[in-house]
């Protein structure tokens, strides 16, 4: 009897700006190694592959730091909502024909699974399914991911899928894929830490490998789509995270591994702390890196050490603002009292400042230039660079009210969310000031000097 095939599908970014930030599909890489296990023979067709072979030749892709690079763009036409903003709309990615080229090439599927991420992107989404029902009309199309997750009525309406997952239990996902192709259920999965490793096989020639040790945070920031995603933290046992790690070293031989996690050093001693501690007995090292931002809170003398030893090159913090009524405002996450001495600590442990960045936030409607500009000067003050971050609104945040519009009929549609479009239209923050906010960051940023402080003397 011939195996199932599923098909799974990475679809095009569609926006102003997009930057390959260690992005990689973990959800659906995780849904297609559970596949595998069922049976089924997979299939990815990755949009956002910056390796593809339809991109040899074409100049600014090769170029990659630590697995990160620019993607290929073309410009399309701006939906409506977008027409007021004098900037080019893109879609990101694999040029069509290499699509339609490995389309043509492949088996057909017997389900096809898309994913999508910022809910504002959908529109690349809706690009792939129907290039995805021209070829393969009577495939059932499953959709799930961020988007369809977050705004899945929208999503059901407006993408074309057979069906919308809009929630994140792998369960119900493969009794969807059983039901469907007639693959019989051999695991179950009731936890995360059950989870299979990602189907990183996939992956052609990664740069880099995603990863994650647990889902969730402890917080509850009102900026932050976290809690909504994942009610409730889940834990990787430090055993197997360990294990996972060893035969991503032995299997693909990466240097580079960037962690998903939303709260990488929460209980950091019985948790992160024992997962290095295990590499470090074991001799498996790599450069790691940490885009989501670690909390200040956590990082000790004795953490940054450890983060030191263990190889973490990418050193991302979430300051988020300067002001201390906005922290607590916004969910006391971190005080500035606090920041400066994980900074400290982190350069006692043998970091440089250029190796720190905190995270500023800007497009918060009551959020002042003069509230970023001191967010920006308490980065340089203490030594280390200062990365700006532009709010995407969405309604699941308690902050979504404030943003003016959103009680509109224009706010129904997720292109609402794109932080761009809320950069142009700001009533509070003129884009000539939001501007001379990045460039203030920028010169700051080529002030800082690469030196580290002397180890702390006890």
């Amino acid at each position: 009897m011939k195996r199932p095939h599923a098909l799974l599908v990475n679809p095009w970014i569609c926006d102003f700006k997009a930057f390959d930030f260690w992005l990689r599909p973990l959800g659906l890489l995780t849904i297609a190694s559970m596949l595998r296990d069922e049976g089924c023979d997979l299939t990815l067709l990755d949009c956002l592959d910056r390796r593809h072979w339809s991109l040899e030749g074409i100049a600014g892709t090769e170029k990659s730091i630590y697995g990160c690079g620019s993607y290929h763009s073309v410009e399309i036409e701006k939906p409506g909502i977008y027409r007021g903003i004098p900037r080019k709309y893109k879609r990101y990615g694999i040029p069509e024909k290499g699509f339609i080229s490995d389309l043509e090439r492949i088996r057909r599927p017997d389900i096809i699974l898309v994913t999508t991420l910022m809910t504002y992107w959908y529109p690349g989404a809706v690009h792939a399914v129907n290039m995805l029902k021209e070829f393969f009309p009577s495939t059932p199309l499953l959709l799930g991911g961020i988007y369809a997750r977050l705004c899945g009525s929208h999503a059901g309406k407006s993408c074309g899928a057979d069906l919308t997952v809009s929630h994140a239990n792998p369960e119900e996902i493969l009794n969807i894929v059983s039901g469907i192709t007639g693959a019989e259920r051999i695991r179950h999965y009731s936890t995360f830490d059950r989870e299979p490793m990602p189907a990183y096989h996939l992956l052609d020639r990664p740069g880099f490998i995603p990863y994650l040790t647990s889902l969730g945070c402890p917080y509850r920031c009102s900026y932050c789509a976290s809690g909504v995603l994942f009610p409730e933290q889940c834990l990787k046992s430090p055993e197997k995270a360990a294990a996972e790690l060893g035969t991503i070293s032995r299997d693909f031989g990466v240097r580079d591994i960037a962690f998903y996690d939303d709260a990488l050093l929460f209980r950091f001693e019985g948790h992160l702390g024992r997962i290095l501690s295990l590499l470090e007995r074991d001799g498996i090292s790599f450069r790691f890196h940490t885009p989501n931002a670690m909390h200040g809170r956590c990082i000790t003398e004795s953490a940054a050490r450890s983060l030191r030893r263990a190889g973490f090159t990418t050193i991302r913090l979430g300051l988020e603002f300067a002001s201390q009524s906005f922290q607590q405002s916004t969910g006391s996450k971190v005080t500035g009292d606090e920041m400066e001495e994980a900074v400290c600590n982190l350069k006692r442990a043998g970091f440089k400042g250029r190796d720190i960045g905190l995270y500023v936030m800007t497009g918060v409607p009551s959020l002042s230039f003069d509230d970023v500009k001191a967010a920006l000067e308490m980065c340089s003050c203490w030594g280390v660079q200062s990365r700006i971050v532009e709010l995407s609104p969405f309604p699941a945040i308690p902050l979504w009210s404030s943003f003016p519009g959103s009680d509109t009929e224009e706010a129904e549609d997720p292109l609402f969310h794109n932080n761009t479009f809320h950069t142009y239209r700001s009533s509070t923050m003129p884009l000539e000031a939001w501007l001379e906010l990045k460039n203030l960051s920028t010169s700051l940023n080529r002030a800082i000097q690469p030196r580290s402080v002397r180890p702390s003397e006890h």
